[in-house]
């Protein structure tokens, strides 16, 4: 929104005070019908095109508000915007620290924290590169970056850059811009610019992790008039993460009534005749199958360090921001591996299966890791409907359930296999060798018998 827009919304309520007040002190201006019904036409449309706060209406706009038709209303905003992470998931002590930028501060909402200070040397240093490598003049970048101004700005709560000029936010745009750029291709590249400007590599793993941090995005626009390289228009890294997650994710809606139903942890579902296998995928994407009494469910593989549990809040975050319509693909990602995991042993099964590989330390850190991500979350049903669903049906036969139970305790693990195999070809040898005793000896007698 311009600053001309954003001029124009905050005066209009003092405009219509002013009449109001120079009415009741007797002034003799004379307001026409067809003034009044303008005026009314002009606060609607203003409110249909949401660029009339509700908090800041005068009393005949707000009254006007309720006049309109519900259908009228509708979101307009392009884009959901870079803000603050929502308060429910900031005042959780055992979260905060995973929205918290560690090394650098990116973008307007942690700009300029003495905390960060080191970091912005380090962000000059890797812009000057930027523009030493492409050959650009850094006046121009920043002419360019103004031109573009409003268009960046918008991509951004009010409450988040209100307090910057547009100096000061242009120079942050082009050092922030062209510094994660250089990173991102030096790191790509085998980070020798990165060495010789003394970054180590728990520094790298740390910026690695920021660039992907909710409260720590740049404008995408921004990045792809610094870059031109760009084949699908994303809002922020954050998003391009997202979109890379659910693309080819297609989640059936189920035209049925949900089963009532009770979520199964790894091992109840391997001792119900659950077989885990990996998808081979990065996409979100988890189905179900059954064959006879067995099923296999597939899941995509992760690799769970630490950076797992920021990236996966901070997207959570984003998928709960109020002015982003999504169908929380991966809150009911997390939503679904909670369900599965419950113990230590859980994880086990999943790393036996090669679904998740471990490099956060012991198992018992990545169940209690996934019970915390997992906790007051709202899931969207119709994401894994029809898989729980699959699930439910296979698990509540139980005739199903018996014969994978046998199969399971008598065929599960492989001694057991293999003695089985061994008793059953004893038990048939012998079984023969009576059969062919006892039908020698029947011969004999009877030709005995003869003579």
């Amino acid at each position: 929104m311009s600053n001309n827009s954003i001029s124009t919304i905050e005066a209009q309520p003092r405009k219509l005070a002013g009449s109001e007040a120079g009415q009741a002190s007797g002034s003799q201006h004379h307001i026409s019908n067809d003034d009044i019904e303008t005026r009314e036409s002009e606060e609607r449309q203003k409110l249909i095109d949401g660029k009339l706060p509700i908090i800041s209406m005068s009393l005949p706009e707000w009254l006007a508000s309720l006049n309109l038709d519900p259908g009228a209303l509708k979101e307009t905003i392009p884009q959901p915007q870079i803000r603050k992470v929502p308060f429910k998931y900031r005042k959780d002590k055992d979260f905060e620290k995973y929205y918290q930028p560690r090394v650098f501060a990116i973008g307007p909402i942690h700009h300029g924290h003495p905390q960060f200070e080191y970091a912005e040397n380090v962000k000059h240093k890797l812009a000057a590169g930027f523009i030493r490598y492409t050959g650009l003049d850094s006046k121009d970048v920043y002419d360019m970056i103004m031109r573009n101004l409003e268009v960046f700005k918008i991509c951004y709560a009010v409450d988040v850059i209100k307090s910057y000029s547009n100096d000061e936010l242009a120079r942050m745009f082009l050092v922030d811009g062209c510094s994660i750029l250089l990173f991102i291709y030096d790191v790509v590249n085998g980070g020798k610019l990165l060495t010789e400007l003394r970054i180590r590599e728990v520094q790298v793993a740390f910026i690695q992790r920021d660039i992907f941090l909710f409260e720590n995005q740049l404008p995408y626009k921004l990045l792809r008039h610094l870059m031109s390289l760009i084949s699908r228009e994303a809002n922020h890294l954050l998003d391009l993460l997202r979109t890379n997650l659910v693309t080819n994710f297609n989640h059936r809606r189920p035209s049925y009534v949900f089963f009532p139903y009770t979520f199964r942890n790894v091992r109840e579902l391997i001792a119900s005749g659950v077989e885990l296998k990996p998808t081979g995928q990065i996409c979100l994407d988890i189905s179900f199958d059954n064959h006879l009494f067995m099923g296999t469910l597939k899941l995509p593989s992760l690799a769970v360090n630490d950076s797992t549990a920021p990236k996966l809040l901070n997207l959570i975050a984003y998928e709960m921001s109020p002015d982003f319509l999504n169908d929380l693909e991966v809150t009911s990602y997390v939503c679904f591996l909670d369900s599965l995991i419950d113990h230590p042993e859980d994880v086990q099964e999943l790393r036996k299966a090669g679904i998740l590989r471990n490099y956060l330390g012991s198992d018992e850190e990545v169940a209690a890791q996934f019970n915390i991500i997992g906790r007051d979350l709202v899931l969207n049903l119709d994401v894994y409907g029809h898989v729980t669903d699959a699930i439910e049906k296979h698990c509540s036969r139980k005739a199903i359930i018996f014969m994978a139970q046998a199969y399971h305790v008598y065929f599960g693990m492989p001694r057991t296999f293999i003695a089985f195999v061994c008793a059953f070809f004893i038990a048939f040898v012998c079984a023969f060798v009576g059969l062919f005793l006892t039908a020698a000896q029947t011969y004999f007698s009877w030709n005995s018998k003869k003579q």
